[in-house]
C-alpha cells in the first residue's frame, strides 16, 4: 500500500529548501561583493591616483625640500600604501644638516616630513683661511667658505673632512663645549682648543689636574680675560654657569687661568 504525503508537509519541506537555497546565493553574491571591493581598493591604493603629489617639509627651508624628497625616495606617483616612511626617515637622516626626522602619510596624495635641522656652533680652519661650520656633535655642515661666520673658532690638530663627517675625538669634545656655549658666552670666546693630555697633566699648563686616561681637555680663550680650563666635555651645563657666574660676579683683573674642571669649586691662578 503506497503512503501519501501531505500536501502541505511537502509544501513545507519545498519552501525549506527554497529559503536554503536563497540563503547560499545570498552568502556567495557577498563573498563575491567583497572579494571584488577588496581587490578594487587594493588596486586604487597602488594607483598614481593616491601617490605622492605633494611633499611638506617642516621645520627647515622650502629650497631644502629636493634634497628631502631624493633622500627619502618620494618621488611623484609613489603610491601611498607602498611608501615605507621608516626608510624615508632613515634615508632623510642622513643628510648632513639634518638631526632627526619623521615621515608620515595625509591621504590621498600628500606626504609631510618634519625634521630637526642641525644648528652650527663653531667654525674649523683650513689652509688658505677657509672656514667650516660644524655642529654640536663635531659633524661637518658646509664645506669651507672664505668668509669666517661669527661663531668660535675649533682650533688645534684639526681639518674639517666633507661634508656629513665627523671631526676627530678633540674636535668633537670642543665642539660639545661650544654648543653648550649661551649666545652671550659664545660671542666673548675667539677659539676653543682641545687636545688629549696625558693623566696627571694640564692642557693649559702641563701640571697637575689633567683628565685621567688620556680624555680630550676643552680650553677656552675669552676675547678679554684669563683661558678658561673647562677639562673634559662633561658636566658641561654646571660648568658654562660657573664661567658665567664668574665673568658677572668677580673681577678677574690680573687672572691667567681659570679652572672650571670641577665646577662647584673653580680655581683662579694669577698671572
Amino acid at each position: 500500500m503506497t503512503e501519501t504525503m501531505d500536501p502541505r508537509i511537502e509544501a513545507r519541506r519545498a519552501e525549506v529548501r527554497h529559503q536554503a537555497a536563497k540563503k547560499w546565493r545570498w552568502a556567495a553574491a557577498s563573498v563575491a561583493v567583497v572579494v571584488t571591493v577588496s581587490i578594487a581598493a587594493f588596486a586604487f591604493s597602488r594607483s598614481s591616483l593616491v601617490g605622492v603629489h605633494r611633499v611638506v617639509l617642516r621645520g627647515a627651508p622650502p629650497a631644502l625640500l629636493g634634497q628631502v624628497r631624493s633622500a627619502g625616495g618620494l618621488r611623484n606617483g609613489l603610491p601611498l600604501a607602498e611608501l615605507s616612511v621608516a626608510s624615508a626617515a632613515s634615508g632623510i637622516d642622513k643628510l648632513p644638516w639634518v638631526l632627526s626626522a619623521t615621515v608620515r602619510r595625509s591621504w590621498p596624495r600628500t606626504v609631510v616630513v618634519s625634521v630637526v635641522v642641525r644648528k652650527p656652533v663653531a667654525v674649523v680652519a683650513e689652509a688658505g683661511h677657509r672656514y667650516a661650520t660644524v655642529d654640536r656633535t663635531g659633524r661637518v655642515l658646509s664645506a669651507p667658505v672664505p668668509s669666517r661666520p661669527p661663531l668660535p673658532l675649533l682650533s688645534g690638530q684639526l681639518a674639517p673632512g666633507a661634508v656629513g663627517t665627523w671631526l676627530n675625538g678633540s674636535g668633537r669634545a670642543a665642539a660639545s663645549v661650544a654648543g653648550a656655549l649661551p649666545p652671550s658666552l659664545a660671542a666673548r670666546v675667539v677659539y676653543i682648543f682641545s687636545r688629549s693630555v696625558p693623566s696627571g697633566t694640564s692642557a693649559v699648563s702641563g701640571g697637575a689636574g689633567g683628565t685621567a686616561g688620556g680624555s680630550p681637555e676643552v680650553v677656552l680663550r675669552l676675547s678679554s680675560g684669563p683661558l678658561v680650563e673647562m677639562g673634559s666635555a662633561t658636566a658641561l651645563h654646571a660648568k658654562v654657569v660657573a664661567l658665567a657666574t664668574l665673568l658677572q660676579d668677580v673681577s678677574l683683573s690680573g687672572v691667567k687661568v681659570v679652572d672650571l674642571k670641577v665646577p662647584e669649586a673653580p680655581t683662579l691662578t694669577a698671572g
